[in-house]
């Protein structure tokens, strides 16, 4: 067995063959013509081989894409129906049936919206008509205090929608 099956990382220059050090034949190629050029020595060239292949840790490729959308992208979503027969239009149906949902929140929520803002009008219109009622038979502090809080309860009610109904 030879020192570097046995766990030695650098291989000796007396074991050294290209296939060996795992680099990639272009650079093999441009050290050749590195030591061609500057006339090195085989043993010159065999320590720098082995130098280059002790340096590469890992030559990677890596692909990826990338795809936005409700559902995955059909060459994934053929690979789960391979696996899973099936799983596409149940995955398909989860989806429509989620955009209803959706749609019915929204509708629920505009409605409660304006549900909220008539109330808020009703209530501060009734308050500007008992203060104004209450400042016509005598009581002009309490009229004027009920008066404020119907307006209050008005503005209170066509700003809310701006303030805290807002999208995030």
């Amino acid at each position: 067995m030879s020192k570097r099956a046995q766990g030695n990382t650098k291989p000796h220059p007396e074991e050294v063959h290209d296939n060996e050090l795992n680099i990639p034949g272009p650079v093999i190629k441009v050290v050749e013509a590195f030591a061609e050029e500057k006339g090195l020595h085989k043993k010159e060239v065999e320590d720098l081989l082995i130098r280059i292949s002790s340096s590469i840790s890992c030559i990677a490729i890596q692909k990826s894409f990338e795809f936005s959308g409700p559902m995955p992208h059909p060459t994934l979503l053929k690979l789960y129906e391979e696996q899973i027969p099936g799983m596409a239009k149940e995955h398909w149906n989860e989806i429509v049936e989620e955009g209803k949902t959706d749609r019915w929140c929204r509708k629920a929520r505009e409605v409660s919206i304006f549900t909220g803002q008539m109330i808020g009008f009703v209530l501060g219109m009734t308050g500007l008509f008992v203060g104004y009622k209450l400042s016509i038979n005598g009581a002009s502090g309490a009229g004027i205090a009920a008066m404020f809080g119907g307006l209050g309860t008005i503005i209170a009610s066509i700003c809310g929608k701006y303030f805290f109904y807002k999208d995030k």
